[in-house]
């Protein structure tokens, strides 16, 4: 008898993950270059804030570009219905 799953958590629970992550990413992805820019400006103004500008603009634009997709290779099995 085997006990595990053949599945990752993250695999199974995608329709989830984006349904509750995706506005987030979106609203972080359209105010990053507001905040770089107010960084940027405070940084101009005499400010040391170049430690928090180059954290902020080391961040990627999408998740996509980072990680791995849960599901990469996963195919449904065939011939049935789950």
């Amino acid at each position: 008898m085997l006990d595990c799953e053949l599945l990752p958590w993250s695999a199974k629970a995608l329709d989830l993950i984006t349904a509750q992550y995706a506005s987030v990413g979106e609203a972080a992805r359209h105010a990053l270059p507001e905040v770089l820019g107010v960084l940027d400006a405070g940084a101009a103004r005499g400010l040391d804030l170049r430690d928090r500008r180059t954290a902020a603009g080391r961040r990627p634009a999408t998740a996509s570009s980072t990680w791995p997709r849960p599901t990469s290779g996963v195919r449904p099995p065939s011939g049935g219905s789950t």
